[in-house]
């Protein structure tokens, strides 16, 4: 039986709640293996300061009346922001993950960083005013399409253009318009988050994306992230199989197989490339892949094809259980993840792909958010203080 010292873990009391794995009192000392007068004692303590609220429930027949036990008003909300280079998708959820307001706003890539900022910092007071007062913002999470340096707090692109975020400390560039906490973090690793979350038996696991371009975010047996030494771990598209493209790469090389494995080239490629709206694109090339367009089907079979060579040089390397692939290119017919897969059997290990799961996200567009809400959310537990006794 364990005993909660002065510092105890925040997650053997509030986790269980959060992730919906306990709604009752007697469920946290099942799942934490706590005492139940140790949990009785916390949780009426939460109760009184507001982050619990314990409600009784009628049940059938002459049983004894259940008490439920859901997130209080202090809990508060935490906000998620995927960044791209022209737009911010701007969420609110709570510390369940559930999705509360969300917006979507331009920006301009001419504009400064302190505008850029400050965009992003009131489309996410705008949807917290949907929320009312009850919405108290606990945490900013900022997703980036660009390798995210730990240490140093910045991102920064492989891409010879770069974004207007590379090499800026965002969190301080945040702080000139609310004082809120932000943590900055990869979008493909909060997909990956997700992901380990939701099924944590997948892991090893090395979740793809799909989209602008390919990268990948990657997860141990823990559901822990390695992200390597500089942040970099899963930008699998800038390697150079073979001789198959000469064409030049937005991080300055010529050959790099990723080249072919992004949305713009797949788009020019079939004549429906618009760089001011590539959503009309995608729509189009759904439906020829629908009527069956032969040059449409000839070009994504090779662009799986060469996504799955490159998961595959990557599986060989990290050895995963599973694969998960998203994004929006991933969703564009069968010929996707069945092309991807066959490459992937094709080019990994026998050893590795025969206990190998190859499968699509069920997240869809929205596993950057809940990844981002989750990754928040471990932030808020680490800083709640109940009585005298704090939580870390």
């Amino acid at each position: 039986m364990q005993t909660l010292g002065h510092e105890a873990s925040s997650g053997l009391i509030l986790d269980p709640v959060i992730k919906g794995k306990a709604t009752s009192r007697a469920g946290i000392a099942r799942i934490t293996g706590l005492a139940r007068s140790t949990v009785g004692q916390y949780v009426d303590r939460m109760i009184t300061q507001g982050w619990l609220v314990e409600s009784t429930e009628v049940t059938k027949g002459s049983g004894r009346p259940s008490r439920r036990l859901k997130l209080g008003e202090r809990a508060g909300t935490v906000a998620v922001v995927e960044l791209e280079p022209t737009a911010a998708h701007v969420a609110l959820l709570d510390l369940g993950s559930t999705i509360l307001a969300r917006t979507s706003v331009p920006i301009s890539p001419e504009a400064s960083v302190q505008d850029a900022s400050g965009h992003v910092a009131s489309a996410v007071m705008e949807v917290l005013s949907r929320v009312g007062p009850d919405g108290v913002l606990r945490w900013l999470v900022l997703g980036v399409p660009s390798p995210v340096d730990e240490l140093r707090e910045v991102a920064e692109s492989v891409s010879r253009s770069g974004y207007w975020w590379d090499g800026v400390k965002l969190s301080d560039a945040i702080a000139l318009h609310t004082d809120v906490p932000v943590t900055m973090e990869n979008d493909a690793n909060l997909r990956a988050i997700c992901e380990s979350m939701n099924a944590p038996e997948a892991g090893p696991m090395i979740y793809v994306h799909l989209s602008t371009g390919i990268g990948a975010g990657i997860t141990g047996p823990d559901g822990e992230l390695y992200r390597g030494a500089d942040g970099v771990a899963g930008d699998i598209g800038h390697q150079r199989i073979g001789s198959r493209s000469v064409k030049l790469c937005a991080c300055g090389r010529r050959g790099c197989v990723g080249e072919r494995v992004t949305r713009r080239s797949v788009l020019s490629d079939v004549g429906l490339l618009d760089e001011k709206d590539q959503d009309s694109g995608m729509a189009a090339l759904r439906l020829r892949l629908r009527r069956g367009d032969a040059v449409a089907l000839d070009r994504i079979r090779e662009y799986a094809s060469l996504a799955g060579e490159l998961i595959a040089s990557a599986a060989n390397f990290y050895n995963p259980r599973t694969v998960i692939l998203g994004g929006d290119m991933a969703y564009l017919g069968d010929e996707v993840l069945a092309g991807v897969r066959a490459a992937i059997y094709e080019h990994s290990l026998p050893i590795i792909s025969r206990s190998l799961s190859v499968k699509l996200s069920a997240q869809r567009a929205d596993g950057g958010l809940i990844g981002g809400s989750q990754l928040a959310a471990r932030e808020v537990l680490n800083t709640i203080t109940v009585g005298n006794e704090h939580y870390r």
